[in-house]
């Protein structure tokens, strides 16, 4: 949690200027991730992460909307 709000991150040492921190609002059908996202700074491995992410997301829908981690649209 950051600020009351829950974190997704790469990793807990993360170095300055290899990543970005932004908030992430991503559509899964009727649901919607949303929170603040630490991703590389690197296109290429932002855009793997993201992939990652994503399919990870959609394998585990159901459980993540059960818990309040996807919320609905």
């Amino acid at each position: 949690m950051l600020d009351g709000h829950p974190v997704m991150v790469v990793h807990a040492a993360s170095r300055k200027g290899h990543h970005l921190d932004a908030d992430l609002s991503l559509n899964f059908g009727e649901h919607v991730l949303k929170g603040y996202l630490r991703t590389f700074a690197n296109p290429a491995l932002q855009q793997q992460h993201l992939r990652h992410l994503a399919a990870a997301v959609t394998r585990n829908r159901a459980a993540l909307a059960e818990i309040g981690v996807l919320q609905p649209r």
